[in-house]
């Protein structure tokens, strides 16, 4: 099953099982929602740090969908369809890093699959690459002699 969640439809969002609209700019406050109805579950609960946790606790779905414009009630069941169809694989697209907080709406999104016990299973690590002269090269910011 495929949510989009997004401000505006795209060709993804057209094809979706559910779309769902939200501010432009808050997704990463979507995320931080839906991690915490997911560490209410005793199998997540010890996913991320107390310190973590209590970070975590005071976007509830009052405040979430204040702030985002999606309905509360969209938070529990994505969270459930998430934890049930394990596993499973959130993403972030363009629009959450294109905005003021961009880095922390990709680390709340991000922080999903480390709830959600995604790793090894649909994020893997990256991998050796079989063919050592396709591997990306450490350029610089130095000025070439031109």
């Amino acid at each position: 099953m495929l949510v989009q969640v997004e401000p505006r439809m795209t060709l993804t969002g057209a094809n979706a099982d559910r779309w769902i609209v939200i501010v432009p700019g808050t997704e990463g406050v979507f995320a931080l929602g839906l991690a915490r109805e997911l560490l209410q579950r005793k199998e997540a609960a010890g996913s991320v740090s107390p310190a973590l946790a209590a970070v975590i606790e005071p976007y509830t779905q009052a405040e979430v969908s204040r702030i985002t414009g999606v309905r509360g009630d969209h938070i529990p069941r994505i969270a459930s369809l998430l934890w049930e169809h394990s596993p499973t694989l959130v993403l972030a697209g363009r629009y959450p890093q294109g905005h003021a907080h961009g880095s922390q709406n990709m680390a709340a999104i991000g922080m999903l699959n480390v709830i959600l016990q995604n790793h090894g299973k649909t994020v893997m690590r990256a991998a050796e690459l079989p063919f050592p002269q396709l591997a990306p090269t450490a350029g610089s910011f130095r000025r070439c002699g031109i």
